[in-house]
């Protein structure tokens, strides 16, 4: 208890934003209104394909008369053109998977702003609401995603193409990644909220996003320090929970962690957005 209290009282001290209630309000949600887990299972789908894959390709190469028990140096170089044969029917569906991954993803994401805000108004959950909000704006969502990934992405070439005409760039590469990181985690943070309740797109969307963030990369940096933390020890236990179980459940044990991925989802998705109100509120103030 000493330690929550000085680790409270820290957080309370060298941070303008609440965390702790962030954080409190990110599991009443959960414990008040369980059904805002709901939407998670929908990034359940492109995994269960994923699975579907890997046990069909699977099947396949053991039809095929190869099985990786037996499989050693003499003979896996005569393996490799017919596993290689056997993979290519399935890169249509992998692709498929990536696909419906990036969609479910963004739909799902795209759900939590719009409960967030209902939370944070004092209205009734309305789980429907929240899902015509998503399917309003995740398409929004997916394309200024695409547009800030690609935008950290040529950042990064910018920085790193120099090192192959001198290796004294490299310090310079270094001191811009820690730069790039330190800007798009927190905006990254924001691109969700104020695509679904502001309605803004690609640009428009990411220029907000800096706008919110430009004065709090040092809040929401300690909340991702102190979310990961939470998320550490949670995933411990449940690791340690399906360790213990392997033995009785085999590979049902996945269903577990499947579940778990559900509420940790959920519980970091609230806190970001509930960061994103706290900002809002201090800029009104």
């Amino acid at each position: 208890m000493l330690y929550r209290k000085l680790f409270i009282y820290l957080l309370n001290k060298y941070t303008p934003m609440n965390i702790e209630r962030i954080i409190g309000s990110s599991f009443r949600m959960i414990k008040d209104s369980p059904r805002t887990v709901l939407p998670q299972f929908i990034n359940w789908v492109p995994i269960l394909l994923f699975f579907t894959i890997v046990l069909r390709f699977v099947k396949d190469l053991e039809a095929a008369g190869l099985d990786a028990t037996v499989l050693d140096e003499a003979t896996i170089e005569s393996a490799v053109p017919i596993i290689m044969g056997i993979a290519q029917q399935y890169i249509p569906l992998v692709f498929l998977a990536i696909g419906l991954m990036i969609f479910t993803s963004s739909f799902v994401r795209a759900c939590y702003p719009e409960l967030s805000r209902q939370y944070v108004n004092g209205k009734k959950i309305d789980l429907k609401r929240a899902l015509e909000s998503s399917r309003e704006r995740f398409l929004s969502l997916i394309a200024t995603n695409i547009v800030f990934g690609l935008g950290i992405f040529a950042l990064f070439v910018f920085l790193f193409a120099p090192i192959a005409i001198t290796p004294y760039f490299a310090i310079i590469s270094v001191i811009g990644t820690i730069l790039i990181i330190a800007y798009a985690v927190p905006l990254g943070m924001m691109i969700s909220p104020v695509v679904v309740l502001e309605k803004k797109s690609i640009v428009g969307a990411i220029k907000q996003s800096y706008a919110i963030i430009k004065n709090n990369k040092f809040n929401a940096w300690v909340l991702v320090i102190v979310i990961a933390i939470i998320l550490m020890a949670y995933n411990g236990i449940v690791s340690l929970l399906t360790s213990a179980l392997t033995g009785s459940l085999g590979m049902y044990t996945v269903i577990i962690d499947l579940i778990a991925a559900v509420f940790s989802g959920t519980f970091s998705l609230f806190a970001y957005n509930f960061f994103y109100f706290d900002i809002l509120k201090e800029k009104k103030k």
